[in-house]
């Protein structure tokens, strides 16, 4: 080995994200999505403006077919 061939540093081969890390990242990334849609839906609840009184006239809805 002559004093001029060197090896170069350990990472010039080796990308920084392995395919583990993508892998994380990408079903990390699906599994926070779906949990921060399921709270947002869960957040745009209202409850209802009106309750029905047992004593007083009941509420009727009407169902358009």
């Amino acid at each position: 080995m002559k004093n001029g061939d060197k090896f170069g540093f350990y990472n010039d081969c080796v990308g920084f994200f392995t395919i583990g890390i993508w892998m994380f990242l990408i079903s990390a990334a699906i599994l926070i999505t779906i949990l921060l849609f399921g709270v947002t839906m869960l957040m745009s609840i209202n409850t209802m403006d009106r309750y029905d009184d047992p004593k007083g006239k009941s509420i009727t809805i009407a169902a358009g077919d």
